[in-house]
């Protein structure tokens, strides 16, 4: 298992997954994730030379995209330009991110910066235990 680097402690880890607290209640340092509501997408899949990408929209505004990049290529690291998020992921990753855009509401995209130790992406929001999954027909 690869170690990975911990934000909140400053430490290398040997955790695939680094937990949410790391140190005693109350003395765990505080990170902002800023999330923003994704409440519209656009699909841009192109004819020429350009990658496929998925355009991400709050309130009218685009917040950022989706950009897939060929299997197996090398990813550049994920942007922000003039307030909007660029993600880069892979192709075969496509299917996932629509699935989810499509699927669960409501969506958020997370960015917590460029460079090692920043995990960003789009996430939903909590759901209960048990609640049965009901993929669109």
């Amino acid at each position: 298992m690869l170690p990975l680097y911990s934000q909140a402690s400053g430490r290398i880890s040997g955790e695939r997954f680094p937990s949410h607290s790391v140190r005693p209640l109350g003395r765990e340092k505080r990170f902002v994730m800023p999330l923003t509501l994704i409440d519209q997408y656009e699909v841009m899949y192109s004819a020429n030379s350009f990658v496929p990408r998925i355009w991400l929209k709050n309130s009218g505004n685009y917040i950022g995209q989706l950009i897939f990049e060929p299997d197996g290529s090398k990813l550049p690291p994920d942007t922000s330009v003039n307030g909007e998020v660029n993600l880069f992921y892979h192709l075969e990753d496509f299917n996932n991110a629509i699935d989810l855009l499509r699927d669960e509401s409501p969506m958020y995209l997370l960015f917590s910066g460029s460079g090692p130790g920043n995990e960003n992406g789009i996430k939903s929001t909590p759901e209960a235990v048990g609640v049965p999954f009901a993929k669109a027909a």
